[in-house]
């Protein structure tokens, strides 16, 4: 089991590091992926206001960088079935 962990891990940190790498070559990527997030809240939700789709948004931001990313990915695929 902990040959397996480990593998996955450090398969895990090539996909966080390569994820980090092409998101500073295409920063335009990210955009397009928050103003589809955009539609889909407004989508999902047409009453919701400015400030919950700010807040939404926000919370999509955070989770997309590196600081959060890279951790959140090695643990997902470390750990999951």
């Amino acid at each position: 089991m902990k040959v397996g962990v480990g593998t996955v891990f450090f398969a895990a940190l090539i996909f966080a590091v390569f994820n980090v790498v092409f998101n500073f070559i295409f920063p335009e990527y990210a955009e397009q992926m928050l103003q589809q997030s955009k539609e889909i809240m407004i989508k999902q939700n047409p009453n919701m206001t400015a400030e919950q789709l700010e807040m939404g948004l926000s919370i999509t931001r955070k989770f997309s960088s590196p600081l959060f990313s890279i951790p959140l990915i090695l643990i997902t695929f470390s750990f999951s079935d």
